[in-house]
């Protein structure tokens, strides 16, 4: 997944929202609102990497548990 870039998002909102009747000119709701907007595209942002990271350290834990629970029931070689 792509990073969500913080102007695109806000621009999008505001095209919904002028979509609906409602315009967003400059002024202090509009800061506001940015600033949500940013917050929001930030969490989501740093989750997903979050998310990444942690998918990588679950493979890796799975695999070395497969090869254990492998290790324990192979059938042992002859004498």
């Amino acid at each position: 997944m792509k990073k969500i870039d913080k102007n695109e998002l806000f621009q999008t909102l505001r095209d919904f929202l002028k979509s609906k009747g409602i315009s967003l000119d400059e002024g202090a709701y509009t800061q506001r609102i940015q600033q949500g907007v940013n917050l929001v595209a930030d969490a989501v942002n740093t989750t997903h990497s979050a998310v990444g990271r942690a998918k990588v350290k679950v493979e890796k834990t799975v695999d070395r548990l497969r090869q254990s629970v492998h290790d324990a029931t192979a059938p042992r070689p002859p004498k």
